[in-house]
């Protein structure tokens, strides 16, 4: 059984999807994307439309993005190739943090301010709404080398785009990292499958072009990514030719391998230095954040342990769950091949693999090699799930329809994923004015501390092991410190920041009376760093984490760069050359000879020709599906619902005492939005509903800064039609340790709630103090349990 070439499309070749009939000549033809590319762009643009303003819209760690992005932009300024230290993080003490992390997004978005002026969150938009286009176009372009139908491959991108996990990487984390890789990975399979079964060599450099994107953007994906994608492609050799397939793999992953050389092979050799080496934990202990309950529920969901985090929905998604049930049948569907059978079960183990490691019921972590450990939170699965699970429906969908998905069920199936969606989006217009401004003037100066020498490790090959007395710099930089002077030894030097001048080369000038150690303001990595004292590359060692030189009397001119491995470098942009020239050069070839055949097709085309858009998904198809998808995601429905199923009557008024921002912000359903008294004394909140419900509890979710700000005592009055049903006091003293909080009384009828706050929290979650006018509580959102 063999795969077929780039000459036969899947839905040609396949006997229940119908082959499309010429275009007549002289005729216009929409080209055939059109359709899904449009639609994957509308659905992009909704996706950012919370963020659509000029002004900064928070979202988990969004400003970390845009700051690192900052950072990116000021290293092309310095004439950085590639970007690797970012010039003013960790006191502009030189930190490489993009050595180690989201290279190639921090790079595109930095040169993307740096050459083109445009602001960096606009960059974000602009990355983001590209990724998103990629996910979509690649999960159909991989689902439709699977299944063969183009209508259902088409819906699979859309399902893909409105899954859960995306969602909350967008909104809720701001993991843009992690969301990149996510929208890059359906790319990656697809490369690959494409390598696996076409005879061109262009996908060979595609292939190892995409995942070498995955790997300079997040590790930790990139990691379970490569390890997943050989799980899944490795049944795929036995069905043909095995030998050549698995020559045209070894050479995509030899290429991708030196791409990624000059990238991965620092971070192997000091990962052992660094402070990360502590960051993997157990993700077996995290497995709170994803019980079965959580994972299938329909809509956002968080749990207790995820509080911190709002809106932090960890979700497989019901329109993925529907499709894989789908899937599940045509397991059973009596006409069987050996390739789409194959491909079914495949997904079907990785999905379900994926699902049971994001769950992990068991410790079946403690078997696995340590370097999977830094996946730190088993939801980080997830991304996998969306994969596979996205496929699955396509798989599902052409088990149901197998020569055509109806307009109908196009319909239906967009309707139901923006219905599932809804909860995900944010509501409200919460920004925070001159936040990117804020950034540039006044840098992340201790963000990110993860890739940063740890103390205790980089001592043992110190040059010193003795204790610091007294701090010598004058910008009360800790770790770096006056030493006392063994005898018949060199004195210790520490050269204070201002006498750096930082740029691609950090330099400096020392005028040495006597021989010394000088300790330079500069982050150590050993055998990283290119240093030079007067134009000659001189041995360096290290006091703690930072650079010691051992100077004679005499005057020095010092540079220090960090260059990485060398030859590494080397090899890694001989590689890059190569494969973008190959890929170049296999372009040109294909377009000289687009029309002649390329070889036998491995499997050949004999299905009777049917109507021309039997398997199209044009622009109106398009416009009208996403509207129907706009109507159920944008209109707050599923709110509608909610209240249908729980008689949640509807809010009429809410007032409070003195606040800095409105109480109809508790009340919104909106986690970004916070209600915040003016001050720490006493406040009040009084809310009115259009009718009576029957109330049993109030959820309080705190307003999170550096603690829960919130208060420890409360006194509930209920009301209905003018009459007190109950009255209550509740001391919270976890208050200052608990994201939530939930006072609960008998069922009462209700149709007003009186809330007094007194005792305001003081203390952090580490249980430092602070003065009560430090704190201004509220309560980011305050939530009446009805019943029915």
């Amino acid at each position: 059984m063999t795969f077929p070439d780039d000459s036969t499309s899947f839905a040609a070749i396949s006997s229940d999807a119908p082959a499309l009939a010429p275009v007549a000549p002289g005729r216009f033809a929409v080209p055939r994307n059109a359709g899904p590319l449009l639609l994957y762009l509308l659905i992009g643009l909704g996706i950012l439309w919370p963020y659509r303003g000029k002004q900064f819209r928070p979202a988990g760690d969004l400003s970390n993005v845009i700051a690192l992005s900052i950072e990116a932009e000021r290293g092309w300024r310095e004439g950085q190739f590639p970007v690797r230290v970012a010039p003013d993080t960790q006191q502009r003490q030189r930190y490489p943090i993009f050595q180690y992390y989201g290279n190639f997004p921090y790079s595109v978005m930095g040169g993307m301010s740096a050459f083109l002026r445009i602001n960096p969150y606009t960059g974000w938009k602009l990355m983001s709404l590209a990724s998103f286009l990629a996910a979509g176009y690649f999960t159909l372009r991989l689902s439709l080398w699977l299944c063969g139908n183009f209508r259902a491959a088409t819906l699979a991108g859309a399902v893909f785009l409105c899954a859960p996990y995306l969602m909350t990487d967008l909104n809720a984390r701001g993991a843009f990292a992690e969301m990149l890789a996510l929208n890059l990975m359906p790319a990656a399979f697809y490369a690959t499958a494409r390598c696996l079964s076409s005879r061109r060599p262009k996908w060979i450099c595609w292939c190892a072009i995409s995942w070498t994107l995955i790997g300079l953007t997040h590790n930790i994906t990139y990691l379970y990514g490569a390890t997943f994608a050989a799980a899944f492609f490795f049944p795929f050799l036995f069905l043909g030719k095995p030998v050549r397939r698995a020559g045209r793999l070894a050479l995509a992953g030899a290429a991708h391998g030196l791409m990624m050389l000059w990238y991965v092979l620092p971070q192997f050799r000091t990962v052992p230095l660094l402070s990360v080496r502590d960051a993997a934990g157990d993700p077996f202990g995290m497995r709170v954040l994803t019980p079965m309950r959580i994972l299938l529920a329909p809509v956002l969901t968080n749990t207790p342990e995820g509080a911190s985090t709002p809106a932090l929905g960890l979700q497989v998604g019901w329109p993925i769950l529907a499709g894989v049930l789908l899937a599940l049948f045509a397991l059973f569907h009596r006409r069987r091949r050996p390739f789409r059978w194959v491909a079914l079960v495949c997904l079907l183990l990785g999905f379900f693999t994926a699902l049971f490691a994001a769950w992990s019921p068991v410790d079946f972590w403690r078997h696995l090699p340590k370097p999977y450990y830094f996946v730190q939170f088993t939801y980080r699965l997830l991304v996998f799930v969306v994969v596979f699970g996205s496929a699955l429906t396509a798989f599902g969908l052409a088990r149901l329809f197998p020569r055509r998905v109806p307009t109908w069920a196009v319909f239906l199936m967009l309707a139901t994923a923006g219905l599932a969606v809804a909860s995900y989006v944010p509501r409200g217009h919460y920004v925070q004015a001159g936040l990117v401004k804020g950034l540039y003037a006044y840098p992340l100066n201790d963000g990110l501390p993860e890739y940063l020498p740890a103390g205790p490790a980089m001592r043992a090959t110190s040059v010193s092991n003795a204790d610091p007395e007294n701090h010598h710099w004058s910008d009360h930089l800790s770790g770096l410190a006056a030493h006392p002077v063994p005898a018949g030894q060199r004195p210790r030097v520490g050269l204070p920041l201002k006498a750096v001048q930082y740029g691609a080369k950090t330099r400096c000038n020392y005028d040495a009376e006597q021989s010394v150690w000088l300790d330079l303001p500069v982050l150590d990595y050993p055998g990283m760093l290119d240093v030079q004292d007067n134009g000659r590359r001189v041995p360096y060692f290290n006091s703690g984490m930072y650079v010691s030189l051992p100077l004679e009397a005499a005057k020095h001119h010092i540079t220090v760069r960090f260059v990485g491995v060398r030859w590494a470098n080397f090899v890694s942009l001989l590689a890059t050359i190569a494969v973008i020239g190959g890929l170049g050069f296999a372009i040109a070839r294909d377009r000289r000879n687009w029309s002649r055949p390329h070889g036998k097709p491995e499997l050949p085309a004999a299905q009777p020709r049917v109507a021309r858009d039997a398997g199209r998904f044009g622009p109106g198809e398009a416009l009208v599906g996403f509207s129907v998808l706009l109507l159920m995601a944008g209109v707050p429905q599923f709110r509608l619902i909610q209240r249908l199923m729980d008689h949640r009557p509807d809010l009429v008024s809410v007032t409070a005492s003195a606040s800095e921002t409105g109480p109809e912000n508790a009340f919104d359903d909106d986690q970004f939005t916070v209600w915040q008294a003016d001050g720490s004394r006493p406040a009040w909140l009084e809310a009115t509903f259009a009718r009576s419900g029957h109330l049993h509890a109030i959820v309080l979710d705190a307003r999170i800064t550096t603690l829960y700000e919130t208060w420890e005592h409360v006194a509930v009055t209920l009301r209905d039609h003018g009459i007190i049903t109950y009255q209550g006091d509740f001391d919270l003293p976890l208050a200052w340790t608990r994201a939530r909080e939930t006072i609960e009384f008998p069922q009462v009828s209700v149709d007003e709630i009186d809330l007094r706050f007194s005792k305001p929290v003081t203390r952090k979650p580490d249980g430092v103090k602070l003065e009560a006018d430090q704190v201004n509580p509220g309560y980011s959102e305050i939530k009446p349990q009805w019943d029915r």
